[in-house]
């Protein structure tokens, strides 16, 4: 019997291995790592809060590909009255990613399934395979290893983590506790102004904070929301050609004003460029990729990766309120004033500085997927082996067609593999559900021919599906 080790128990790491298990596959045994009990959580899904909602509607998040309708089956299963179009909270899809790996585990006998609550530390070539060492001393042996490990914590600001006491700086906005000001009426500082400051935000103000929330980044740009009713889909897709990150944008600019001349909405061509963005970004050369990047990405990601329209409203009913600030500039400075902070920042075009007075810093720049800046003991060994390399675009992995890992000499490692959004730097779409579960079931799919026995004649079409009868039986 084979063994399959996959390190990361998040979204990419338990849809591989529920697919694996769902394949109809025998003699196999397939070991799940993962640094905390809570499998199927990770950074996104690991919140309590009811005030974090998915970005995304209910039919767009199965975790199978092929079953689009599954997360929809199980909500209603929980008793949930929604739809397709509903929005529904984190928690509810972390339980849904453990129900869809029990059930996986469950329809098929003939594979093993093992959780391990453990660090991998090293992953070291051994034979035609790998030995990994797990933080607790002990050590694994497998045939094949999958790294599965998701987004890792915002790159540290100003090294704001060696000179601030933790009850004054979270450099990882989602490590309990997040620093909560000891008195509830002073400011706290968001070091950015995405999605991952909006639920701090909220969450501050669900836990009692009155006192003011400034927002510092870049450019000041907050997320939009997804409009209160579903947008019916263009006729097409809209392909916007070739060319430079300015003549795509100029182009894109020029479909919305013709599109909302229509008595249409801008995101309704926003969405249909999805099928398309991977071979956009593709196409463009390094130094392209890198001007995307710096001029163009800010504005792409509020308009592409949008709040539910509950969790937008909410955001703005504190805005309007005048309890959070925005600002726009680049911090230069940061210093201790008794119990508190002083805080120095150039506003975005003047070169005058201003200052804030605050008990707490909370980062949340969002995540970080440049492994040069990522400080673990396991990608600093991969690191250090030459085992992975980044992309000339500078964050991600770079990985093959068949996701195999390339090593620092662009070679494809037979017994390492990748899935999870550090894919982002080939394909930029691969940090939603909708493009992980693809890449999810396409590994899975090479993994249950490389490692496991498959019934003759039963095709890679063969797959174990979960019935809605099935959800009943938890």
């Amino acid at each position: 019997m084979k063994t399959l080790v996959i390190v990361g128990a998040g979204f990419s790491g338990v849809a591989a291995a529920a697919q694996i298990l769902r394949s109809g596959g025998t003699n196999l045994r397939i070991i799940l790592v993962n640094r905390t009990q809570a499998m199927g959580r990770g950074m996104a899904y690991g919140t309590n809060s009811p005030l974090h909602l998915l970005n995304a509607s209910i039919g767009k998040m199965s975790a199978l590909d092929d079953v689009p309708e599954d997360f929809l089956r199980f909500c209603r299963s929980r008793h949930h009255n929604v739809e397709s179009t509903s929005y529904v909270s984190r928690s509810l899809y972390g339980s849904y990613l453990n129900d869809v790996l029990d059930s996986a585990e469950r329809l098929n006998p003939g594979m093993q399934l093992s959780r391990i609550v453990a660090e991998v530390t090293q992953v070291q070539p051994c034979g035609d395979g790998a030995r990994l060492e797990l933080s607790d001393g002990s050590t694994l042996e497998a045939d094949h290893v999958v790294l599965a490990f998701g987004n890792f914590p915002p790159a540290d600001c100003f090294n704001l983590n060696k000179t601030l006491r933790p009850e004054t700086y979270a450099n990882d906005p989602w490590k309990p506790p997040t620093c909560m000001a000891s008195d509830p009426d002073t400011a706290v500082l968001l070091i950015g102004s995405g999605l991952t400051a909006v639920d701090m935000a909220l969450q501050l103000v669900q836990k009692g904070h009155r006192g003011p929330i400034h927002l510092l980044s870049r450019r000041g740009l907050l997320p939009l929301g997804h409009p209160p009713a579903a947008i019916a889909p263009l006729p097409a897709p809209v392909h916007l050609g070739r060319g430079s990150p300015r003549q795509l944008m100029a182009t894109l600019r020029k479909r919305v004003e013709e599109h909302q001349h229509q008595g249409g909405d801008w995101r309704a061509v926003v969405d249909s460029l999805r099928p398309w963005v991977q071979k956009l970004w593709c196409a463009m050369d390094t130094t392209q990729q890198r001007q995307f990047l710096r001029h163009v990405q800010p504005w792409w990601d509020v308009h592409r990766h949008r709040l539910a329209p509950a969790t937008f409203e909410h955001f703005r009913h504190h805005l309007d309120r005048g309890q959070l600030a925005i600002h726009a500039g680049r911090l230069t400075n940061v210093a201790l004033l008794g119990e508190g902070l002083i805080v120095d920042f150039q506003r975005r075009g003047d070169q005058a500085t201003e200052s804030l007075k605050v008990s707490s810093i909370i980062n949340c720049t969002g995540p970080n997927l440049d492994i040069q800046r990522v400080d673990t003991p396991l990608v600093n060994n991969l690191l250090e082996q030459r085992l992975i390399s980044a992309a000339p675009c500078g964050f991600g992995i770079l990985v093959d067609e068949q996701l195999r890992v390339l090593d620092q000499q662009h070679q494809p490692i037979p017994w390492l593999s990748y899935v999870g959004p550090m894919l982002k730097a080939q394909y930029w779409e691969a940090t939603a559900v909708p493009e992980l579960r693809r890449f999810s079931f396409k590994l899975a799919t090479r993994m249950t021919t490389l490692l496991a026995d498959v019934p003759a004649g039963s095709g890679q079409d063969s797959r174990l599906r979960m019935t809605p009868q099935k959800w009943g039986e938890n």
